[in-house]
């Protein structure tokens, strides 16, 4: 089934995709005014948000069902990366928790779940660990602008 140019689908395609460009600048300037290169290890939120750009091109000048589904392999490592950062945070924040003078004096006693609930939460530690996820948010938004792409029906459609 095609899609024609003014549909509710290309609309919304659009739509997500218009979120996605705002999410890669916006999750790149915050990375750029965080000094978010003082480690090795932290250079990988660029490299994720380097692969969205690329997959972004991808979906923006190629319309085949092989450049679709590297736009959705792209994305997914961008989801992946966005994820993983979001597991390196919380746990910067858990190591850094006994020292923070909020829970000093009762981290000892607390339990492990709200210990975790806590590095989860940003209640502890240096780390925000929503920021690796809105690098998530965004992949999440890149695949959800593939799903049922036109592209992939013209392939189905294709003679064997």
């Amino acid at each position: 089934m095609r899609e024609g140019a003014d549909s509710t689908a290309a609309l919304l395609r659009r739509a997500l995709v218009a979120l996605v460009v705002l999410g890669v600048i916006g999750v790149g300037v915050e990375l750029v005014l965080l000094r978010h290169w003082k480690d090795p290890l932290q250079l990988i939120a660029f490299g994720g948000l380097l692969t969205l750009a690329l997959a972004l091109l991808g979906l923006r000048t190629r319309t085949s069902a092989r450049a679709i589904r590297a736009v959705r392999a792209l994305a997914t490592v961008g989801l992946i990366v966005g994820t993983l950062g979001l597991g390196v945070h919380a746990w910067a924040n858990y190591d850094a928790a006994p020292l923070d003078a909020r829970v000093s004096q009762t981290w000892d006693a607390t339990s492990e779940p709200v210990r975790w609930l806590l590095a989860l939460t940003d209640s502890v530690g240096p780390a925000p660990t929503m920021a690796p996820a809105a690098l998530s948010f965004v992949a999440l938004a890149l695949l959800a602008a593939t799903i049922r792409h036109p592209a992939l029906d013209t392939a189905e459609e294709a003679p064997s």
